[in-house]
Formats: structure tokens, sequence, C-alpha cells
């Protein structure tokens, strides 16, 4: 039997390494082998061969083997096999997509290894596009569980892609942007997929490009909720990032579980008096998302509506902490 995801995270701390220490050999952040340890996302075949030269040989992810890879990693995980053949052909996501009828952000999900596994007439659907018989999975697979939602963001993929073209680390990007580190990890890890236009203008500004239209539109079609607006994301620890706005707001943990909902007329202000309290910290309080709502009536309604909704999953409402 295949180890499980977290058998990373025993080599590693087995062989004193911290994460930042580990992605510093392999070329990748400190986001990216987090998102492996708790098996959001997979390595690229070179970055698994590398990977195991100093931590020994091991499988990660989930107990199964990758789709197209034996226990003993011989073959190329469909992940890296469609990734590989999209762009022997010149192909985008986009152009992929539309050859398939898939929807531009299953195709990504499957080239980050975030759907390992896709459903088998999915598989014979890129086949036929590509014209190549894939690489078989060793065993039957339902279709991933996870959604499309858990995708990278478009505009993920933009600032991975630019910032790397630009030969830039996530750390000199921050300080040319003037935003945390921790922001633009959780940017190109998915933790944060729409931020605050004063963090996209930063981000531009910094790498002399500015953000594609057709990658504003689908951030803003993804991120919008009917009749109320977009969800914006921000980081409830950087004081330049706090909204202003009035409106409902979202405090996640690491894992993304939300913790906490919240409303003020003035979520900046709300979110200061949180700092103070022994809860609002990382890893319990990572990210933030907020949806601007004016109406102090239908603030109060949809902050209900959540909190119901969200059961035991808002713990710290659940616990009754810090409510008005």
């Amino acid at each position: 039997m295949g180890q499980t995801t977290n058998d990373l995270q025993r080599r590693r701390l087995a062989a004193g390494l911290s994460q930042s220490e580990v992605a510093a050999r392999i070329g990748v952040t400190q986001a990216t082998v987090s998102n492996w340890e708790i098996g959001r996302t997979v390595p690229a075949p070179e970055q698994l061969t590398s990977l195991r030269k100093f931590l020994g040989d091991f499988h990660i992810g989930s107990s199964r083997p990758y789709a197209g890879e034996t226990p003993s990693g011989g073959t190329q995980p469909f992940s890296a096999w469609l990734r590989g053949e999209r762009a022997r052909r010149g192909l985008s996501v986009a152009e992929l997509a539309h050859k398939t009828g898939l929807s531009g952000q299953t195709v990504r999900g499957i080239e980050s290894g975030r759907f390992p596994n896709p459903h088998e007439a999915t598989r014979k659907a890129l086949s036929d596009a590509l014209g190549e018989d894939a690489p078989q999975s060793p065993v039957a697979e339902a279709e991933d569980a996870r959604t499309p939602d858990d995708d990278p963001s478009p505009l993920a993929v933009w600032l991975n892609k630019t910032r790397t073209e630009k030969g830039l680390t996530v750390v000199e990007l921050a300080k040319r942007a003037g935003i945390t580190t921790q922001a633009i990890y959780n940017i190109e890890a998915g933790r944060i997929d729409n931020p605050r236009k004063g963090t996209r203008l930063a981000l531009s500004r910094a790498l002399n490009e500015a953000v594609p239209d057709d990658t504003l539109r689908e951030t803003e079609a993804a991120t919008r909720v009917v009749g109320l607006g977009s969800l914006t994301d921000f980081d409830p620890h950087d004081e330049k990032d706090l909204p202003d706005e009035p409106g409902v707001y979202v405090f996640y943990d690491v894992s993304q579980r939300p913790v906490y909902v919240g409303r003020s007329a003035k979520i900046s202000g709300r979110v200061r008096e949180h700092e103070q309290k022994f809860w609002f910290k990382r890893p319990i309080v990572d990210t933030a998302s907020y949806i601007k709502i004016p109406g102090d009536e239908l603030r109060k309604q949809v902050e209900q509506i959540l909190i119901r909704f969200l059961k035991s999953n808002a713990v710290l409402n659940r616990n009754l902490v810090d409510r008005d």
C-alpha cells in the first residue's frame, strides 16, 4: 500500500528540515510544500524526483498511486502528461478546454494535480483532443471529489507565471510591491482568489505588467454573488489591506476552513478589535474574505445565514467568541 500525505511531512521532519528549506531545495514556495503535505496539490515529476533524492523514496498525496504512476514511481503522472502534450501542441488551457467541452478550471485542476485521477470519460476526452493515448491509472477511480472551485484562480496562474518569468522570488516581489510575502504565497497557492484592487495594482506595478483583462473578467465572474457584488479576499494581518467598507466578512484558518463570520459598517475597524484577541493569529486566522453590504439589516441577515449554514465549522462563532 502507498503511503499517506503526511509521509512527506514525516520525512521532512526526520531530516530536520523546515518547509521553507525544502522549498528552497526544490525551487518552489513554502506554500507549495505546505499544499503537498496536506494533499491539496501534488508535485510535478521532476519535483518529486528532487524530493526523493534527499528524502528517500515515498508516495505523496493520497494512499493511492498517482494516475499513470506505478508503485515504484516508474511512469508519468496524468497531470504531467497533460501539461506536456498540451504545451507540445502550443495549445492554451482555454483552447484545450474548448476542444474537449471541459471547463478551463477543470483542465487547470488536472494539470496542477488537484484532480490527480480524473474520470475515465474526462481522460478520454483529453486524449482524443490531443490525439495521444494517455497513461492509464493502475486503479479504478471515481472523478475527484474536489470541485473546480479548488483550482488555482486565473490570477494565481498569471502571478506565478509572471513572477517566474521576471526572475523574482516571493520575497523580492513582496518588497517591490509593498505587501506581505504571506499574501503572495496565499494568492499563488489559491488561498486568496480575488485580492483587493489595491493589492492587484501593487503587484502590477512591481512586475511592470498589467493583469490581463480576461484574467480580471474570469476572476470577477468566479467570485460574483448575484445581487450583491464580488467576494473579495484580504489579508487580515496586513493593516494596509483591511477594507474600510461595510459588509460581512469571514476568517479562514490555514486549511481554508471558515472559523469566524462577522459584520461591520467598517470592516477594518472591527478587524482591529479582533487583533487584541488570543485567537487572532496564524494558523487559527490565516486569510479572510468579505462582501460589501451597505445596509445594516441585510448585513445582519447575511451574517446569521452564514453562521447557521456553517454550523460547527465556524468554531469561533460556535463558542460565542467576540460577538456583537
